[in-house]
């Protein structure tokens, strides 16, 4: 982790730099042990920062991690509600500066309920990125129709409907830049149809959005999937993660922002690179806790729906929740196994793999017996295992 940083590379904003001198004994510099004194991580609580606002604390904090003089942020950032953000990959940040934030996005058949919920998730996902200006976003849907990797001026989107959206008309339907505390339908509709990075993309000309597929692999894994049962989530990782890794090869130390489902990994794919960058995780616990009991969103690897934003992974903290988010999907991607807490989960999780053994040494290169041996929870799972894959 770095030790040592120059206040004006942590954050431009002057507020925070005022601060920032405020717990950095008034110099340029700020060290690690200046904010961080019992290495738990956080922003430390003491004479200086109980004096600042909720908001000015965690502006100073979210500066911080992602310049990497902490390892964690406690809570929401300013404007946002219930965000949690974690450290993946403590990687070079010389290479680069990756966030993926987790989304849950539009499907037709969605209902009223759902569409509320896709509404309120996008909204927040706006606001993350008003906050942190990202200048480079990877996106999972639209940005594979629009300019690659040049700043968006007159582009258009077609959507699952049929209809085209153009720039002139996001700019027309949000001319504050903003979403409003009380949207009009048509706004209500552009952010569950578009999606809050395409219109983030369109709202701001210094924005370069960026696909994370070619066209033809997007076809080809949105088609019958690995086991013919959907869209195939290990290609799709793997493409978004090379493409995030070819533009930081040409872009060194650049700060990039991933919006991608919910349900999806990409840590696998960003560590098997030779030089690894930072990669940050973010996501929405109360909607993700809102969602979890809604049996329409309970098929968590988006093979037949789109998901619910809760992960296997992000359920580890409930292992009851977590055995029913298992329970209810009806198939389970093979990288989620060692996620799984306990050993009824992944009992039942062994019925549902996605991948077989052949499949799965195609796509990662290694033996899939090996991987779940080590991942167990219990002698009886490993019984199960080998019964399963002799």
């Amino acid at each position: 982790m770095i030790r040592l940083k120059d206040i004006q590379e942590i954050s431009t904003d002057p507020s925070v730099q005022k601060r920032l001198r405020e717990i950095g004994n008034h110099d340029s510099w700020i060290e690690r042990r200046e904010v961080d004194a019992d290495r738990d991580g956080t922003l430390d609580r003491n004479t200086v920062t109980r004096r600042w606002t909720g908001c000015q604390f965690r502006q100073v904090e979210q500066a911080l991690f992602r310049t990497g003089l902490l390892a964690k942020v406690r809570g929401a950032t300013c404007g946002t509600a219930d965000v949690v953000f974690k450290t993946e990959i403590d990687g070079d940040r010389k290479i680069g500066n990756v966030l993926y934030i987790r989304q849950a996005h539009h499907r037709p058949e969605a209902n009223e309920f759902e569409q509320d919920l896709i509404f309120r998730w996008q909204s927040q996902i706006f606001k993350l990125l008003l906050e942190r200006r990202p200048m480079h976003i990877f996106s999972e849907g639209a940005a594979n129709e629009l300019p690659p990797g040049r700043p968006v001026r007159e582009a258009e989107v077609e959507l699952l409907d049929g209809s085209r959206v153009s720039v002139a008309d996001v700019k027309r339907i949000f001319p504050d830049k903003k979403i409003p505390d009380s949207p009009t339908p048509e706004q209500r509709d552009a952010l569950i149809r578009l999606g809050a990075d395409t219109i983030y993309a369109f709202l701001f000309d210094f924005v370069h959005i960026h696909p994370t597929a070619t066209t033809e692999e997007m076809a080809e894994s949105d088609g019958a999937g690995l086991s013919g049962r959907g869209v195939n989530h290990s290609a799709r990782e793997a493409q978004a993660t090379r493409e995030v890794l070819n533009f930081l090869k040409e872009h060194p130390g650049e700060e990039v922002v991933l919006v991608y489902g919910a349900g999806h990994n990409f840590d696998d794919n960003f560590r098997g690179a030779t030089n690894p960058p930072a990669l940050t995780t973010t996501s929405f616990p109360h909607l993700v806790r809102e969602a979890s009991h809604l049996p329409v969103f309970s098929n968590l690897t988006y093979r037949e729906a789109w998901g619910i934003g809760t992960s296997i992974r992000e359920a580890r903290v409930n292992p009851e929740i977590q055995t029913t988010v298992i329970e209810r999907s009806r198939v389970i991607p093979n990288g989620a196994f060692g996620e799984i807490v306990t050993e009824k989960g992944q009992l039942i999780a062994l019925t549902k793999l996605e991948l077989d053994a052949e499949r799965w040494k195609q796509v990662k290169g290694t033996e899939l017996k090996p991987f779940l041996l080590k991942n167990a929870r219990s002698e009886k799972v490993r019984r199960e295992i080998r019964a399963r894959f002799k």
